[in-house]
């Protein structure tokens, strides 16, 4: 919350009020969302451009979706395929170790759900994780 609150005044969350329950681990998806809105806050220069957290249902395709947008600096198309590799990082001066995302892309999978990046440079990026709501249930 800390490092949220002094990357960004504009902070929104749009939260689905029809969310089903659907199976899954928790902690693992709290660590997913914690690396992503990280990354998100890292992006950001200046305070003043925003991230926005949304979820949704999408019943035709029996689907909980999570997106995180931030307005950012984006994410050049010639290193965007290789953001969830373990260890690619932009960010290796100031401690980035390159696996966020890639832990992010396992959880996901863990989960048989699909991990979806969109990014503009200087206009931010779009994480999207899309859960299936039925999940057979799995040992965590």
């Amino acid at each position: 919350a800390n490092v949220t609150r002094k990357s960004t005044y504009k902070l929104v969350v749009n939260k689905s009020e029809t969310l089903p329950l659907f199976h899954g681990n928790f902690q693992r998806i709290e660590q997913a969302l914690v690396n992503i809105i990280l990354n998100a806050c890292q992006a950001i220069p200046t305070p003043d451009l925003g991230i926005t957290i949304t979820t949704d249902c999408d019943r035709s395709n029996n689907t909980i979706q999570l997106s995180i947008q931030d307005e950012g600096t984006g994410i050049s198309g010639e290193i965007i395929d290789r953001v969830t590799d373990p260890f690619f990082t932009t960010k290796r001066d100031t401690g980035g170790t390159g696996l966020g995302l890639s832990i992010v892309s396992g959880i996901m999978k863990e989960h048989g759900g699909k991990l979806g990046i969109s990014s503009q440079p200087d206009k931010g990026t779009i994480i999207a994780l899309q859960f299936p709501l039925k999940q057979e249930r799995t040992p965590f």
